[in-house]
Protein backbone atom coordinates (compact mmCIF):
# COMPACT_ATOMS: atom_id res chain seq x y z
CA UNK A 1 0.00 0.00 0.00
CA UNK A 2 2.78 2.18 0.51
CA UNK A 3 3.59 2.11 -3.42
CA UNK A 4 0.18 3.49 -3.97
CA UNK A 5 0.10 5.89 -1.69
CA UNK A 6 3.30 7.25 -3.01
CA UNK A 7 1.72 7.47 -6.29
CA UNK A 8 -1.39 9.87 -4.95
CA UNK A 9 0.78 11.90 -2.83
CA UNK A 10 3.26 12.64 -5.87
CA UNK A 11 1.19 15.55 -7.16
CA UNK A 12 0.44 17.15 -3.77
CA UNK A 13 4.20 16.83 -3.04
CA UNK A 14 5.16 18.79 -5.94
CA UNK A 15 2.44 21.25 -5.92
CA UNK A 16 3.13 21.88 -2.10
CA UNK A 17 7.37 22.01 -2.62
CA UNK A 18 8.80 25.88 -3.09
CA UNK A 19 11.23 26.43 -5.68
CA UNK A 20 14.14 26.23 -4.18
CA UNK A 21 17.66 25.28 -4.91
CA UNK A 22 17.94 22.01 -4.84
CA UNK A 23 20.75 19.52 -2.93
CA UNK A 24 22.66 17.40 -5.21
CA UNK A 25 21.34 13.97 -4.81
CA UNK A 26 23.91 11.22 -3.57
CA UNK A 27 25.40 8.99 -5.67
CA UNK A 28 23.74 6.11 -3.77
CA UNK A 29 20.82 7.64 -3.82
CA UNK A 30 20.55 8.07 -7.96
CA UNK A 31 21.85 4.25 -8.18
CA UNK A 32 18.80 3.02 -5.94
CA UNK A 33 16.33 4.86 -8.32
CA UNK A 34 17.59 3.26 -11.30
CA UNK A 35 17.49 -0.06 -9.59
CA UNK A 36 13.62 0.18 -8.95
CA UNK A 37 13.11 1.42 -12.92
CA UNK A 38 14.63 -1.73 -13.74
CA UNK A 39 13.80 -4.00 -11.36
CA UNK A 40 9.91 -2.66 -12.07
CA UNK A 41 10.50 -3.52 -16.06
CA UNK A 42 11.83 -7.01 -14.96
CA UNK A 43 8.50 -7.43 -13.44
CA UNK A 44 7.09 -6.32 -16.40
CA UNK A 45 9.31 -8.68 -18.37
CA UNK A 46 8.52 -11.68 -16.13
CA UNK A 47 4.85 -11.10 -16.55
CA UNK A 48 5.15 -10.74 -20.59
CA UNK A 49 6.79 -14.10 -20.35
CA UNK A 50 3.86 -15.79 -18.26
CA UNK A 51 6.10 -15.88 -14.98
CA UNK A 52 3.43 -14.27 -12.71
CA UNK A 53 4.92 -14.99 -9.57
CA UNK A 54 7.76 -13.96 -10.42
CA UNK A 55 6.80 -10.41 -11.37
CA UNK A 56 5.08 -10.13 -7.65
CA UNK A 57 8.06 -11.27 -6.42
CA UNK A 58 10.14 -9.19 -7.75
CA UNK A 59 7.83 -6.17 -7.18
CA UNK A 60 7.73 -7.41 -3.08
CA UNK A 61 11.64 -6.73 -3.77
CA UNK A 62 11.53 -3.83 -4.37
CA UNK A 63 8.97 -2.51 -2.00
CA UNK A 64 11.23 -3.74 0.70
CA UNK A 65 14.06 -2.31 -0.51
CA UNK A 66 12.53 1.46 -1.22
CA UNK A 67 10.47 0.90 2.36
CA UNK A 68 13.27 2.95 4.58
CA UNK A 69 13.45 5.86 1.71
CA UNK A 70 13.14 8.93 3.80
CA UNK A 71 13.20 13.34 2.91
CA UNK A 72 12.11 12.19 -1.04
CA UNK A 73 12.85 15.50 -2.96
CA UNK A 74 10.49 16.44 -5.43
CA UNK A 75 11.99 14.82 -8.32
CA UNK A 76 12.57 11.45 -6.35
CA UNK A 77 8.85 11.68 -5.64
CA UNK A 78 8.02 12.12 -9.30
CA UNK A 79 9.92 9.61 -10.37
CA UNK A 80 9.27 7.36 -7.84
CA UNK A 81 5.57 7.81 -7.98
CA UNK A 82 5.60 7.16 -11.91
CA UNK A 83 7.05 3.65 -11.25
CA UNK A 84 4.79 3.25 -8.15
CA UNK A 85 1.59 3.33 -10.73
CA UNK A 86 3.56 1.04 -12.96
CA UNK A 87 4.21 -1.47 -10.78
CA UNK A 88 0.66 -1.16 -9.30
CA UNK A 89 -0.90 -1.92 -12.97
CA UNK A 90 1.89 -4.92 -13.23
CA UNK A 91 0.81 -6.73 -9.40
CA UNK A 92 -2.62 -6.01 -10.71
CA UNK A 93 -2.58 -8.55 -13.79
CA UNK A 94 -0.06 -10.46 -12.50
CA UNK A 95 -2.42 -11.38 -9.52
CA UNK A 96 -5.57 -11.24 -11.51
CA UNK A 97 -4.21 -13.96 -13.63
CA UNK A 98 -2.11 -15.89 -11.06
CA UNK A 99 -2.83 -19.22 -9.46
CA UNK A 100 -4.02 -18.01 -6.16
CA UNK A 101 -7.58 -16.45 -5.74
CA UNK A 102 -7.47 -13.61 -2.93
CA UNK A 103 -10.77 -11.81 -4.26
CA UNK A 104 -10.11 -9.54 -1.59
CA UNK A 105 -6.40 -8.33 -2.54
CA UNK A 106 -8.43 -7.92 -6.19
CA UNK A 107 -10.28 -5.80 -5.08
CA UNK A 108 -7.94 -3.25 -3.41
CA UNK A 109 -5.80 -3.66 -5.65
CA UNK A 110 -8.56 -2.87 -8.63
CA UNK A 111 -10.30 -0.19 -6.49
CA UNK A 112 -6.62 1.81 -6.47
CA UNK A 113 -7.77 3.45 -10.14
CA UNK A 114 -10.89 1.46 -11.45
CA UNK A 115 -10.37 2.96 -15.27
CA UNK A 116 -6.74 2.49 -15.37
CA UNK A 117 -6.55 -1.30 -14.00
CA UNK A 118 -9.82 -1.96 -16.42
CA UNK A 119 -7.85 -0.35 -19.33
CA UNK A 120 -4.67 -2.02 -18.55
CA UNK A 121 -6.27 -5.27 -18.34
CA UNK A 122 -8.52 -4.60 -21.59
CA UNK A 123 -5.04 -3.40 -23.16
CA UNK A 124 -3.56 -4.10 -26.95
CA UNK A 125 -1.24 -7.26 -27.06
CA UNK A 126 0.13 -7.78 -30.43
CA UNK A 127 4.01 -8.79 -29.79
CA UNK A 128 6.54 -10.73 -27.82
CA UNK A 129 7.57 -7.38 -26.00
CA UNK A 130 3.57 -6.33 -25.50
CA UNK A 131 2.44 -4.91 -22.06
CA UNK A 132 1.26 -8.18 -20.94
CA UNK A 133 -2.90 -7.94 -20.54
CA UNK A 134 -5.86 -10.41 -21.31
CA UNK A 135 -5.33 -10.15 -25.25
CA UNK A 136 -1.65 -10.79 -24.50
CA UNK A 137 -2.64 -14.15 -23.10
CA UNK A 138 -5.49 -15.56 -25.60
CA UNK A 139 -3.08 -14.53 -28.70
CA UNK A 140 -0.42 -16.52 -27.19
CA UNK A 141 -2.57 -19.69 -26.64
CA UNK A 142 -2.39 -19.49 -22.93
CA UNK A 143 -5.77 -20.22 -22.29
CA UNK A 144 -6.55 -21.37 -19.32
CA UNK A 145 -4.62 -18.37 -18.05
CA UNK A 146 -6.93 -16.17 -19.71
CA UNK A 147 -10.21 -17.18 -19.10
CA UNK A 148 -8.82 -17.41 -15.26
CA UNK A 149 -7.96 -13.46 -15.38
CA UNK A 150 -11.24 -12.80 -17.77
CA UNK A 151 -13.62 -14.95 -15.34
CA UNK A 152 -11.93 -12.59 -12.13
CA UNK A 153 -12.38 -9.42 -13.95
CA UNK A 154 -15.72 -9.83 -14.51
CA UNK A 155 -16.79 -10.29 -10.94
CA UNK A 156 -14.88 -7.16 -9.60
CA UNK A 157 -17.28 -5.82 -12.44
CA UNK A 158 -20.49 -6.80 -10.72
CA UNK A 159 -21.36 -2.82 -10.33
CA UNK A 160 -20.49 -1.99 -14.02
CA UNK A 161 -22.44 -2.86 -16.48
CA UNK A 162 -20.86 -0.86 -19.44
CA UNK A 163 -17.33 -2.34 -18.41
CA UNK A 164 -18.82 -5.72 -18.47
CA UNK A 165 -20.01 -5.45 -22.23
CA UNK A 166 -16.99 -4.15 -23.02
CA UNK A 167 -15.25 -7.16 -21.98
CA UNK A 168 -17.32 -9.01 -23.18
CA UNK A 169 -16.81 -8.44 -26.58
CA UNK A 170 -13.36 -7.94 -26.29
CA UNK A 171 -13.47 -11.86 -25.49
CA UNK A 172 -15.63 -12.84 -28.81
CA UNK A 173 -13.56 -10.60 -30.81
CA UNK A 174 -10.12 -11.59 -29.69
CA UNK A 175 -11.08 -15.60 -30.12
CA UNK A 176 -13.44 -15.08 -33.53
CA UNK A 177 -10.52 -13.38 -34.68
CA UNK A 178 -8.02 -16.40 -34.13
CA UNK A 179 -10.62 -18.69 -35.40
CA UNK A 180 -11.85 -19.88 -32.14
CA UNK A 181 -15.44 -21.31 -32.01
CA UNK A 182 -15.58 -20.32 -28.13
CA UNK A 183 -15.79 -16.77 -29.37
CA UNK A 184 -18.99 -17.32 -30.60
CA UNK A 185 -20.15 -18.37 -27.23
CA UNK A 186 -18.45 -15.14 -26.19
CA UNK A 187 -20.32 -13.21 -28.52
CA UNK A 188 -23.65 -14.50 -26.80
CA UNK A 189 -22.34 -13.33 -23.60
CA UNK A 190 -22.24 -9.84 -24.87
CA UNK A 191 -25.31 -10.06 -26.61
CA UNK A 192 -27.32 -10.41 -23.06
CA UNK A 193 -25.15 -8.12 -21.42
CA UNK A 194 -26.60 -5.64 -23.87
CA UNK A 195 -30.18 -6.28 -23.41
CA UNK A 196 -29.88 -4.74 -19.84
CA UNK A 197 -28.38 -1.57 -21.06
CA UNK A 198 -29.50 1.79 -22.23
CA UNK A 199 -28.22 1.68 -26.38
CA UNK A 200 -27.46 5.28 -25.14
CA UNK A 201 -24.55 4.00 -22.65
CA UNK A 202 -22.85 2.05 -25.10
CA UNK A 203 -23.61 3.75 -28.80
CA UNK A 204 -20.62 5.94 -28.87
CA UNK A 205 -17.58 2.64 -28.02
CA UNK A 206 -15.63 1.51 -30.15
CA UNK A 207 -16.73 -2.24 -28.94
CA UNK A 208 -20.27 -1.65 -29.77
CA UNK A 209 -18.80 -1.28 -33.39
CA UNK A 210 -17.41 -4.26 -32.97
CA UNK A 211 -20.62 -5.88 -31.45
CA UNK A 212 -22.48 -4.94 -34.60
CA UNK A 213 -19.52 -5.74 -36.94
CA UNK A 214 -18.56 -9.32 -35.65
CA UNK A 215 -21.36 -11.33 -37.09
CA UNK A 216 -20.51 -10.11 -40.93
CA UNK A 217 -16.18 -10.70 -40.19
CA UNK A 218 -17.84 -14.52 -39.38
CA UNK A 219 -19.83 -14.85 -42.23
CA UNK A 220 -16.54 -13.24 -44.34
CA UNK A 221 -14.52 -16.29 -42.93
CA UNK A 222 -16.00 -18.50 -45.20
CA UNK A 223 -15.87 -16.64 -48.52
CA UNK A 224 -19.23 -15.46 -48.51
CA UNK A 225 -18.11 -11.94 -48.75
CA UNK A 226 -22.28 -11.51 -50.01
CA UNK A 227 -24.10 -12.33 -47.55
CA UNK A 228 -21.32 -10.67 -44.84
CA UNK A 229 -22.43 -7.18 -47.07
CA UNK A 230 -26.35 -8.23 -46.76
CA UNK A 231 -25.53 -8.28 -42.94
CA UNK A 232 -24.03 -5.18 -42.29
CA UNK A 233 -26.56 -3.56 -44.69
CA UNK A 234 -29.29 -4.47 -42.13
CA UNK A 235 -27.20 -3.50 -39.46
CA UNK A 236 -27.18 -0.18 -40.91
CA UNK A 237 -31.03 0.02 -41.21
CA UNK A 238 -31.79 -0.64 -37.56
CA UNK A 239 -28.68 0.95 -35.75
CA UNK A 240 -28.82 5.36 -34.97
CA UNK A 241 -25.41 5.10 -34.09
CA UNK A 242 -23.24 7.93 -36.32
CA UNK A 243 -20.24 6.41 -35.05
CA UNK A 244 -20.92 2.92 -35.51
CA UNK A 245 -22.54 3.78 -39.32
CA UNK A 246 -19.59 5.02 -40.48
CA UNK A 247 -17.56 2.38 -39.15
CA UNK A 248 -20.44 -0.17 -41.04
CA UNK A 249 -20.54 1.91 -44.24
CA UNK A 250 -16.71 1.55 -44.44
CA UNK A 251 -16.68 -2.40 -43.94
CA UNK A 252 -19.99 -2.77 -46.39
CA UNK A 253 -17.88 -1.51 -49.32
CA UNK A 254 -15.27 -3.71 -48.30
CA UNK A 255 -17.42 -6.56 -48.37
CA UNK A 256 -18.80 -4.90 -51.63
CA UNK A 257 -15.53 -4.89 -53.26
CA UNK A 258 -14.54 -8.38 -52.27
CA UNK A 259 -17.30 -10.07 -53.41
CA UNK A 260 -16.83 -8.59 -56.54
CA UNK A 261 -12.80 -9.52 -56.85
CA UNK A 262 -12.82 -12.69 -55.32
CA UNK A 263 -13.87 -14.73 -58.31
CA UNK A 264 -11.50 -13.90 -60.28
CA UNK A 265 -8.48 -14.56 -57.41
CA UNK A 266 -10.34 -18.27 -56.95
CA UNK A 267 -9.93 -18.79 -61.02
CA UNK A 268 -6.24 -17.81 -60.66
CA UNK A 269 -6.32 -20.48 -57.81
CA UNK A 270 -8.01 -23.19 -59.55
CA UNK A 271 -5.90 -22.59 -62.54
CA UNK A 272 -2.64 -23.31 -60.44
CA UNK A 273 -0.28 -25.42 -62.53
CA UNK A 274 3.53 -26.49 -61.82
CA UNK A 275 3.84 -23.52 -58.93
CA UNK A 276 6.56 -24.02 -56.36
CA UNK A 277 5.23 -25.40 -53.23
CA UNK A 278 7.01 -25.45 -49.58
CA UNK A 279 6.02 -27.45 -46.58
CA UNK A 280 6.15 -25.81 -43.46
CA UNK A 281 5.94 -27.88 -40.24
CA UNK A 282 4.93 -25.92 -37.00
CA UNK A 283 4.49 -26.65 -33.45
CA UNK A 284 0.53 -26.31 -34.29
CA UNK A 285 0.94 -28.58 -37.59
CA UNK A 286 1.55 -29.11 -41.42
CA UNK A 287 0.74 -26.50 -43.78
CA UNK A 288 1.72 -26.41 -47.70
CA UNK A 289 1.94 -22.68 -49.45
CA UNK A 290 1.52 -22.63 -52.83
CA UNK A 291 4.44 -19.73 -54.52
CA UNK A 292 2.88 -17.39 -56.77
CA UNK A 293 6.22 -17.27 -58.80
CA UNK A 294 4.37 -15.85 -61.98
CA UNK A 295 3.22 -12.69 -60.23
CA UNK A 296 6.58 -11.83 -57.82
CA UNK A 297 9.40 -13.96 -59.32
CA UNK A 298 11.76 -12.00 -57.29
CA UNK A 299 10.27 -12.31 -53.90
CA UNK A 300 9.63 -16.11 -54.46
CA UNK A 301 13.11 -16.63 -55.37
CA UNK A 302 14.04 -15.12 -52.19
CA UNK A 303 11.49 -17.21 -49.81
CA UNK A 304 13.19 -20.66 -51.71
CA UNK A 305 16.50 -19.70 -51.63
CA UNK A 306 16.20 -18.78 -47.55
CA UNK A 307 14.12 -22.15 -47.25
CA UNK A 308 16.66 -24.42 -49.00
CA UNK A 309 19.44 -22.53 -46.28
CA UNK A 310 17.21 -23.45 -43.45
CA UNK A 311 16.98 -19.73 -42.43
CA UNK A 312 13.25 -20.71 -41.13
CA UNK A 313 13.73 -23.33 -38.99
CA UNK A 314 13.13 -23.11 -35.64
CA UNK A 315 11.96 -19.33 -35.69
CA UNK A 316 8.83 -17.90 -33.76
CA UNK A 317 5.88 -15.67 -35.30
CA UNK A 318 6.33 -12.91 -33.42
CA UNK A 319 3.64 -10.75 -34.13
CA UNK A 320 -0.12 -11.95 -34.15
CA UNK A 321 -2.92 -9.91 -34.44
CA UNK A 322 -6.44 -11.35 -34.32
CA UNK A 323 -8.73 -10.55 -37.81
CA UNK A 324 -5.08 -9.49 -39.08
CA UNK A 325 -2.13 -11.36 -39.56
CA UNK A 326 0.24 -14.18 -38.04
CA UNK A 327 3.65 -12.84 -38.42
CA UNK A 328 7.20 -14.86 -38.78
CA UNK A 329 10.71 -15.16 -40.18
CA UNK A 330 12.64 -12.76 -38.05
CA UNK A 331 15.59 -14.43 -36.94
CA UNK A 332 15.88 -12.39 -34.00
CA UNK A 333 12.21 -12.85 -33.10
CA UNK A 334 11.43 -9.20 -32.90
CA UNK A 335 10.02 -7.47 -35.62
CA UNK A 336 12.99 -5.80 -36.82
CA UNK A 337 15.40 -8.45 -37.88
CA UNK A 338 16.41 -10.26 -41.23
CA UNK A 339 18.27 -12.07 -43.99
CA UNK A 340 20.65 -8.90 -43.98
CA UNK A 341 19.32 -7.74 -47.60
CA UNK A 342 15.81 -6.38 -48.78
CA UNK A 343 13.98 -7.08 -52.02
CA UNK A 344 11.78 -4.54 -54.61
CA UNK A 345 8.19 -4.60 -53.80
CA UNK A 346 6.05 -6.98 -56.50
CA UNK A 347 2.43 -5.62 -55.53
CA UNK A 348 0.38 -7.68 -58.03
CA UNK A 349 -1.99 -9.71 -56.61
CA UNK A 350 -4.60 -9.17 -53.67
CA UNK A 351 -5.09 -10.45 -49.90
CA UNK A 352 -7.39 -12.59 -48.98
CA UNK A 353 -7.56 -15.53 -46.18
CA UNK A 354 -4.96 -17.54 -46.07
CA UNK A 355 -2.62 -15.39 -48.32
CA UNK A 356 1.00 -14.80 -47.62
CA UNK A 357 2.88 -11.83 -47.84
CA UNK A 358 5.85 -9.55 -47.19
CA UNK A 359 6.46 -7.63 -44.57
CA UNK A 360 8.12 -4.30 -44.60
CA UNK A 361 8.81 -0.79 -42.74
CA UNK A 362 7.81 2.21 -44.16
CA UNK A 363 10.37 1.77 -47.13
CA UNK A 364 8.41 0.07 -50.04
CA UNK A 365 11.52 -1.33 -51.24
CA UNK A 366 12.37 -2.94 -47.77
CA UNK A 367 10.85 -6.33 -47.44
CA UNK A 368 13.49 -9.24 -45.82
CA UNK A 369 12.45 -12.37 -44.57
CA UNK A 370 9.62 -11.13 -42.59
CA UNK A 371 6.16 -12.90 -43.58
CA UNK A 372 2.49 -12.56 -42.55
CA UNK A 373 -0.44 -14.99 -43.42
CA UNK A 374 -3.62 -13.40 -43.25
CA UNK A 375 -6.28 -14.33 -40.88
CA UNK A 376 -8.91 -12.39 -42.94
CA UNK A 377 -10.11 -11.12 -46.25
CA UNK A 378 -11.76 -7.76 -44.72
CA UNK A 379 -9.20 -6.45 -42.58
CA UNK A 380 -6.38 -7.27 -44.87
CA UNK A 381 -7.72 -6.05 -48.19
CA UNK A 382 -6.24 -2.41 -47.91
CA UNK A 383 -2.75 -3.39 -48.10
CA UNK A 384 -3.29 -4.74 -51.61
CA UNK A 385 -1.64 -1.83 -53.37
CA UNK A 386 0.95 -1.96 -51.13
CA UNK A 387 2.09 -5.47 -49.49
CA UNK A 388 3.55 -8.14 -52.36
CA UNK A 389 1.60 -11.10 -51.77
CA UNK A 390 3.54 -14.33 -53.27
CA UNK A 391 1.54 -17.16 -52.07
CA UNK A 392 -1.67 -19.00 -50.45
CA UNK A 393 -1.70 -21.40 -47.72
CA UNK A 394 -3.27 -24.33 -50.35
CA UNK A 395 -3.43 -26.67 -47.67
CA UNK A 396 -3.34 -26.46 -43.69
CA UNK A 397 -5.98 -22.94 -43.09
CA UNK A 398 -7.33 -24.62 -39.95
CA UNK A 399 -3.17 -24.38 -38.99
CA UNK A 400 -2.77 -21.25 -39.73
CA UNK A 401 -5.74 -20.17 -37.32
CA UNK A 402 -3.99 -22.00 -34.74
CA UNK A 403 -0.82 -20.30 -34.58
CA UNK A 404 0.18 -18.24 -32.02
CA UNK A 405 2.47 -15.83 -30.72
CA UNK A 406 5.46 -17.92 -30.13
CA UNK A 407 4.60 -20.29 -31.90
CA UNK A 408 7.54 -22.20 -34.16
CA UNK A 409 8.51 -22.79 -37.62
CA UNK A 410 9.94 -26.71 -36.80
CA UNK A 411 11.15 -26.95 -40.65
CA UNK A 412 10.56 -26.06 -44.03
CA UNK A 413 11.44 -27.29 -47.49
CA UNK A 414 11.07 -26.68 -50.91
CA UNK A 415 8.46 -29.69 -51.89
CA UNK A 416 9.03 -28.33 -55.85
CA UNK A 417 10.11 -25.66 -58.11
CA UNK A 418 10.05 -24.97 -61.55
CA UNK A 419 12.87 -26.17 -63.50
CA UNK A 420 15.66 -23.06 -63.69
CA UNK A 421 18.05 -21.51 -61.13
CA UNK A 422 16.41 -19.01 -58.83
CA UNK A 423 18.33 -15.84 -58.70
CA UNK A 424 17.77 -13.61 -56.14
CA UNK A 425 17.91 -9.88 -56.77
CA UNK A 426 19.39 -8.00 -53.72
CA UNK A 427 19.07 -4.02 -52.91
CA UNK A 428 22.03 -2.50 -52.44
CA UNK A 429 22.60 -1.72 -48.76
CA UNK A 430 21.76 1.59 -47.84
CA UNK A 431 24.69 3.41 -45.65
Amino acid sequence: MRWIALGICTLIVCACTPVQKQKETPPERDEMRESVQVRVADAEVALTHYRLAEALKILDEVDKATEEWKDLTPAESVALGWQAERAGEIRFIATIFGEADDAEKLQGLYGADKDRMFERFAGDGSTLDSPACYRLFVISGETEIAERGFRRMLKLLDDEPVKRFRLHVLKASALIGLGDLAGRVAYQEAESELKALPLAKVEDLAEYGSYCLLPALLLSRGGDYKAANANLMAQLAANPSPAVKARLERYAETFKTLDETWPAEKALYDAEKDLPGVEMITDQGRMVITLFEDDAPNTVASFIELVEKGFYNGLVFHRVVPHFVVQGGDPDGTGSGGPGYSIKREAKRKHFRGALGMARSAEPDSAGSQFYFCLASATTHHLDEGYAVFGRVSEGLDVMDKLRLGSKIISAKVLTKRGHEYKVEKLPEKE
